[in-house]
């Protein structure tokens, strides 16, 4: 997880979730306000993303783990994580 990403997905009303391996680099962040939330658990990470997504709030959570062995989670997560439908666009 980088410095910036969870400061701008906040910035820009969206929601963040970085894998981070080093605890220390997520407690950074938290400090400097540049991340919100640190989980250690996918599912709870997930789950504070999806909550955040419906009440319409920005969130960025630093989820503690191994990309690696999350990865493999992703294809279960993505009906949790799929985009609300957009309206379709107007012409003028």
């Amino acid at each position: 997880m980088g410095g910036a990403q969870p400061l701008a997905a906040a910035m820009n009303d969206a929601c963040f979730l970085g894998i981070e391996l080093d605890r220390a680099r997520i407690q950074k962040r938290l400090d400097t306000g540049y991340c919100n939330r640190l989980s250690t658990n996918l599912d709870q990470a997930l789950d504070l993303i999806t909550d955040s997504r419906q009440r319409g709030h920005a969130l960025s959570v630093g989820l503690l783990g191994n990309c690696a062995e999350c990865s493999p989670k992703w294809p279960a997560a993505s009906c949790r994580m799929s985009s609300p439908p957009r309206p379709a666009p107007t012409t003028v």
